[in-house]
């Protein structure tokens, strides 16, 4: 008895120069993404900090 179904052969090895790809355009946005998170968060914190130090001056002054 003969079986004429086809056989699916699924490559293992992927193309991994696309993967490469995605991944080195997922990893920038990360990256960038961060970056502008950390530097927004130390401009929000120094501009607390010089806000507390001008009241501080500010409450000194005789008015």
């Amino acid at each position: 008895m003969r079986d004429d179904r086809q056989i699916i052969i699924i490559n293992p090895e992927d193309n991994c120069k696309s993967v490469e790809g995605w991944a080195r355009v997922s990893g920038t946005i990360f990256v960038a993404v961060m970056v502008i998170g950390v530097i927004d968060h130390a401009l929000t914190v120094a501009w607390h900090w010089a806000e507390s130090w001008w009241h501080a001056a500010v409450a000194f002054l005789p008015f």
